[in-house]
């Protein structure tokens, strides 16, 4: 994560805002570390991960205040109490916890699987209300 990213990331999403025909975006992590230090995850209107994926809060590990969006975003989450536990104790956890406890709205059994159910639910967001398409409204 450097200052490039930032604002690429930042221009990409405003181009989605600024975009009618963009109905949704996609922020999706590729190999082992997602994010580290910062929780792009808990930004997200909607969190997804796949059964392996492993989830914590590091920087007291290495002597850091969790902080820029650590301590402001989780809370709403998944509580006060349980993310100072991980923040004061860089708790591993895994997927079926991370659930548990609601960080993320589903787990997939797979990288594969993740991907295709993700896409599937962006598609449903994306499609147009049901009295647009002429369909009858139930």
């Amino acid at each position: 994560m450097n200052l490039t990213m930032w604002h690429e990331l930042r221009r990409a999403f405003q181009w989605v805002d600024a975009t009618p025909e963009a109905r949704f975006a996609i922020l999706e992590g590729e190999g082992k570390v997602f994010t580290a230090g910062i929780d792009l995850i808990c930004c997200a209107d909607m969190r997804y991960c796949s059964a392996n994926a492993v989830f914590s809060i590091k920087e007291i590990d290495i002597g850091m205040t969790a902080e820029v969006g650590t301590l402001q975003r989780p809370p709403r989450l998944i509580g006060e109490g349980l993310t100072r536990e991980l923040a004061y104790t860089a708790h591993k956890f895994d997927a079926t916890e991370a659930l548990h406890m609601r960080l993320v709205n589903r787990v997939f059994d797979s990288r594969e699987t993740l991907q295709a159910g993700v896409h599937q639910i962006a598609t449903t967001i994306a499609a147009p209300p049901l009295y647009l398409s002429g369909l009858p409204r139930k």
